[in-house]
């Protein structure tokens, strides 16, 4: 799994020595981006989640999805999405990037229904839904249920172009993946 960074095939975010920064990064929509502006303020725009919040002791973060999100062959991005995400990754631990973090952190996450998620900590966790946002290149990427269930996120790949995968929640395809350069083309309306 070490050479999971030099695989043209690799784009799942989470095989161990995976390459995030080469396109990964671009597959998969965030909850929400933390961003800074010339003040260095940081600023937090929601993205697939509409809303989020904490219950008074920052034991509970609670996600709101977006109405109308959706992976790119018309599966709408659900809270189911984000609880088969963190569930598999506290399962896998040390198997997977960002396994451990995740896993001493979260006790369980729910999908309530297919619009909210609950995330059950640990301990309070204030600082949780800075480590799930997106920031840099940095923060936790929500996989396709429908794609990775069944699958060992430790080295499930997530490329089959026959299938449409790498499945996204951004207009893009990969035209071309290579030890050399990875192509992406819109497809669709941004």
């Amino acid at each position: 799994s070490g050479e999971a960074g030099n695989k043209p095939s690799m784009w799942s975010p989470y095989p161990l020595g995976g390459d995030q920064a080469s396109a990964i990064a671009w597959m998969y929509g965030a909850l929400d981006y933390v961003t800074s502006n010339s003040d260095l303020d940081a600023a937090n725009i929601l993205w697939l989640a509409e809303s989020w919040s904490y219950n008074d002791d920052f034991t509970v973060l609670t996600y709101k999805i977006r109405d109308g999100a959706a992976w790119r062959d018309g599966t709408p991005f659900s809270a189911d999405d984000v609880a088969f995400t963190l569930n598999t990754l506290v399962e896998c631990g040390a198997s997977c990037r960002l396994g451990p973090t995740v896993a001493k952190d979260v006790k369980e996450a729910i999908a309530i229904d297919s619009s909210t998620v609950e995330i059950n900590c640990s301990q309070p966790c204030p600082k949780l839904k800075d480590f799930i946002s997106y920031k840099g290149d940095q923060g936790i990427y929500f996989v396709p249920k429908h794609v990775f269930e069944g699958r060992s996120m430790s080295d499930f790949q997530n490329y089959a172009p026959s299938m449409g995968w790498p499945m996204s929640t951004i207009p893009f395809e990969v035209t071309e993946s290579s030890l050399d350069r990875r192509v992406l083309d819109r497809v669709g309306d941004c």
